[in-house]
């Protein structure tokens, strides 16, 4: 496939309603993105954040990608993540950022 958008994503089997990302204020997701790099967990097999960083060569390439989250949205610290993520391994991505909307896909379509 050419392209790929995600809508109130969530990007990693760690990010459920009990973990540290997960209705955390934004202003934390670059402490919370380098404590990430830190421990490492990131690297686990089949974590979508290890299958970027196998294959950036590729993704960079031949893959268009979309980020759309509402700035009141529950996961908006871990799409701050991976957009951090993405904008380290240099890979073009498009990231938007509906102001005022939470997890309500109707409102950012």
């Amino acid at each position: 496939f050419g392209s790929v958008t995600a809508y109130a994503g969530t990007y990693h089997h760690l990010y459920h309603k009990e973990y540290r990302t997960v209705g955390v204020e934004p202003e934390r997701a670059m402490e919370l993105y380098e404590a990430m790099l830190r421990e490492k967990w990131y690297l686990e097999e089949n974590n979508i954040l290890s299958l970027v960083r196998q294959n950036a060569e590729e993704i960079r390439a031949k893959l268009r990608i979309a980020i759309h989250i509402g700035t009141a949205d529950i996961l908006l610290c871990d799409n701050e993540i991976l957009h951090l993520y993405l904008d380290s391994l240099n890979i073009p991505h498009e990231y938007r950022k509906f102001q005022g909307i939470g997890h309500d896909l109707e409102k950012i379509l």
